[in-house]
């Protein structure tokens, strides 16, 4: 059994516990980590003395992306069985003017000053699409052209001074810092928030702790409290030690797998023995300490006297640089008391956090509109929690580094030290459960490498004993275990279900030109031109290829998916079954071999990780498998090689699961409908219908040059653009 530590027992600590809980099971042994005597981290919820009303002390609320395609977070509130309670306000109060519409900004700042906002919210929108917004935060963002300016710099280009001042308070809490320090694009998705197009806030009713207090009691593994890490070390034999303060006496135990979740801010906290892990978290710490301020303070008031002129679940405050004040009574219904929480950021958080409790207090309620002055005689008690370098911010110039880059510092010598933590993304409780399934899908995936689970040492060396070899013959003369693979393709393969996705997904329909990659002895091609494609295939076993018929053969290439004998996008569409037979050193030249020769999208169909147990006994469907990721780190690649994903609407999602579970007659071969979110990777988006016959329906008019590398048996690359 594997044993695995987990370090910090706030939301990434307890998220990853309760995700390997799922994933592995009983395969491991899990130990969480915490210094103190709760677990929650940054989202705690407390009451006040003076009344029995709760509030929110740290996390202020969630995030909820289902408009634009799935949530993890919001599916893993649901299972826990969790309810909620929707956010949302648009009111923005600059000195004692109280704006909730752009009526009210035109009352009270004219026309030019409306239009102005206007405009750059709508300017914000072309910057960051939907899609773009959904998919943020990965390595492709770099080349965005707002990722190399300051969020002010963009401010600078509003002349209409109050439009400015109005979208900088807006937007301040948000960011956490200061304009100038953030970037551009980090400062424009933040604007968007507000847009429920892209994204709706929600709570928890009876508190945002109640997520970790569920996934603490959802988890197998053991909570060692009160347990701060003072050293981490790897043994000779590849095992490592984790050192703790216990009661008055240092102790260790000893872990096969180290998972860190921890605040970027607590990493120098740890002597991380050796010196090429010590230099290695330093250069992670250093790379990431951007560190971000927060600070809130929280009155309980007799009654919500600001209802009738706010209305909403907060609004946005001119005071402290741009604060965001929450009506903390709507979200736990604190009736008949009134609760406001004032969230101060960046510089003001910072320096703000050297006053004591009464003289904050009273700043915030001298910061309130003309309209609740009476706020004051209606005070019950006062709360202050700070949060003084507890996130980190997007800053200018940091570029986002891909997924193994960020979770693994030191990936030669320690691949079982793993990080995790909501500073990798975007500092919100969503981008720390993306994180987490990244990590511990990468904890199952080289698991299931080891052939025997218990082989600890090939593990976390990487040298696995069971590396597959290249498709054998008897892979084709026992497709099925029992029938050749002229005999039982069509089985496995459907021409009209292929039609039906690229439909659903890029609304395209037949004639448009397909590339199969992985295509064995060419059936699939007349398979395909029945259903009005122009398809070609490649394929590199040449045992098999060797059987296609001969009217094939022209159109059937023998070649490798690294090395693709056609020009750039000359395929609308490739849909691939090859992948995962190719060398993990060489699968992103292959996955960038497919981005050049397609044009539009590349459908994933090659064997993953997660298949349904049943599946993988049924069709020994490892077999000859040498890159063994889940259908989410085959995503990783794609992202990672240029590729976006190419599914996000969950309603096309629950069309294409209700295929999948018809054609196999209930059975469906992806463990979940979420998995399949993971086989559609775009490359131009959305491809017009009337272009479809642009790309690749001259059945005849083939390119001499290409004809000539068709009939090539070699791997020769007569056909490729400069």
């Amino acid at each position: 059994m594997l044993r695995v530590a987990i370090i910090g027992g706030g939301p990434g600590g307890l998220m990853t516990a309760y995700r390997l809980a799922t994933k592995a099971g009983d395969q491991l042994s899990t130990t969480v980590y915490e210094a103190s005597e709760r677990v929650g981290g940054k989202i705690i919820t407390k009451r006040f003395s003076n009344a029995p009303v709760r509030y929110e002390a740290g996390a202020a609320e969630l995030y909820c992306y289902s408009r634009i395609g799935p949530d993890p977070l919001h599916q893993l509130v649901n299972q826990l069985g969790l309810n909620t309670i929707e956010m949302g306000g648009r009111a923005v109060v600059l000195g004692d003017r109280v704006m909730r519409n752009r009526a009210d900004i035109k009352r009270h700042f004219g026309k030019s000053t409306a239009r102005a906002i206007k405009k750059f919210y709508i300017d914000g929108t072309s910057f960051v699409r939907p899609k773009e917004y959904y998919d943020a935060d990965w390595p492709d963002d770099n080349d965005h052209k707002l990722s190399g300016r300051s969020f002010e710099s963009v401010l600078n280009g509003i002349r209409d001074e109050v439009a400015r001042r109005y979208i900088k308070v807006a937007a301040h809490s948000d960011l956490a810092i200061e304009p100038h320090q953030a970037s551009a694009l980090f400062g424009v998705q933040n604007t968007l928030m507000d847009n429920r197009r892209y994204v709706t806030l929600y709570s928890i009713v009876g508190g945002l702790e109640r997520l970790p207090q569920a996934l603490r009691e959802n988890a197998t593994a053991r909570f060692q409290m009160n347990s701060a890490i003072v050293r981490v070390e790897k043994t000779p034999t590849g095992i490592y030690r984790v050192f703790f303060q216990g009661e008055r006496q240092l102790q260790y135990e000893e872990h096969d797998l180290v998972i860190v979740a921890l605040p970027v801010c607590l990493l120098p906290t740890i002597d991380w023995a050796g010196r090429k892990l010590e230099t290695a978290i330093q250069a992670h710490h250093a790379y990431y300490e951007h560190l971000a301020h927060y600070l809130r303070i929280t009155i309980l008031f007799r009654h919500p006297f600001w209802r009738n002129l706010i209305p909403d679940s907060y609004f946005q405050l001119d005071a402290f640089g741009g604060c965001c004040v929450y009506d903390e009574g709507a979200k736990q219904n604190a009736e008949p008391f009134g609760v406001l929480s004032w969230l101060l950021a960046g510089t003001a958080a910072l320096v703000n956090s050297n006053l004591d409790d009464k003289e904050l207090v009273r700043k915030a309620l001298d910061t309130l509109p003309a309209a609740l002055t009476a706020g004051s005689e209606l005070m019950l008690e006062g709360r202050v929690d700070r949060w003084a370098g507890a996130v980190t911010a997007h800053a200018v110039g940091r570029l986002i580094k891909g997924p193994k880059a960020r979770h693994v510092p030191e990936p030669l010598e320690h691949p079982g030290l793993i990080f995790v933590g909501d500073y990798l993304f975007d500092s919100t409780i969503n981008g720390v459960l993306d994180k987490v399934d990244i990590a511990t899908d990468r904890v199952v995936s080289h698991m299931r490498k080891s052939k025997r689970r218990s082989d600890v040492t090939s593990f976390i060396t990487g040298a696995h004993t069971d590396e597959p070899t290249r498709l054998r013959k008897s892979y084709f003369r026992y497709y099925d275990g029992k029938r050749n693979y002229n005999c039982s393709f069509e089985e496995y393969f459907d021409a009209k279900y292929i039609v039906e996705l690229i439909w659903l997904v890029w609304g395209v329909i037949p004639p448009y030109r397909l590339l199969d990659a992985g295509s064995a002895n060419g059936l699939t091609i007349d398979t395909f031109g029945k259903e009005g494609i122009n398809s070609w295939g490649i394929e590199n076993n040449r045992y098999i290829h060797k059987k296609t018929p001969k009217h094939l053969r022209k159109k059937n290439v023998f070649a490798d998916v690294c090395d693709i004998p056609f020009v750039d996008d000359f395929f609308a569409f490739t849909y691939e079954t090859c992948l995962c037979y190719v060398p993990e050193i060489t699968i992103d030249k292959a996955i960038k071999e497919l981005y050049r020769v397609t044009k539009y999208g590349v459908i994933f169909g090659s064997i993953s990780a997660d298949l349904p147990k049943n599946a993988i006994k049924a069709s020994e469907a490892f077999d000859g498998v040498m890159t063994r990721r889940s259908t989410q780190e085959w995503s990783e690649l794609f992202l990672r090689n240029g590729f976006r994903l190419g599914l996000n609407d969950r309603e096309i999602l629950k069309q294409i699961w209700k295929t999948e579970r018809k054609i196999n007659d209930g059975k469906p071969w992806y463990p979940t409908k979420e998995s399949m979110r993971y086989l559609f990777y775009t490359k131009q988006p959305n491809p017009k219908a009337n272009e479809s016959s642009n790309d690749g329906c001259e059945a005849i008019g083939v390119d001499p040059v290409l004809r000539f590398a068709m009939n090539c048996s070699n791997m020769s690359d007569p056909g490729r653009s400069s």
